[in-house]
């Protein structure tokens, strides 16, 4: 008889990286994310006085809302609701705010 051939060791599989969601990926996601970095950065350079942060959360599917708290106001779980584009457009350009149009609610919010 031939000799039996001997098994391998068995390596560990390395832990292959999570793919992310299509939703994440995708071109409307990616629309979403620019602009809201663009209306923050926005409202930093009009309201110096502030101390913004930018928080992404996935929100409502194909809107765009924009809520403001305070860092010391922790019972605020979300924030005030300064802006929604949930029931705006189409065209999606609707569905964003200017920022200089944002400003007078921020500072409602923060006083």
């Amino acid at each position: 008889m031939p000799p039996r051939k001997r098994k391998a060791a068995v390596k560990p599989k390395e832990p292959t990286p999570t793919k992310k969601s299509k939703q994440e990926d995708s071109p409307k996601a990616k629309v979403f994310r620019r602009k809201g970095n663009q209306i923050f950065t926005d409202l930093c350079a009009l309201l110096p006085e502030f101390t913004l942060e930018l928080e992404l959360v996935k929100g409502v599917r194909g809107a765009f809302e924009i809520y403001c708290r305070k860092i010391d106001n922790e019972e605020e779980e979300k924030g005030v609701l300064v802006w929604t584009g949930v029931k705006k457009g189409p065209p999606r350009k609707e569905k964003f705010p200017e920022a200089s149009a944002l400003v007078d609610d921020v500072k409602k919010v923060f006083k």
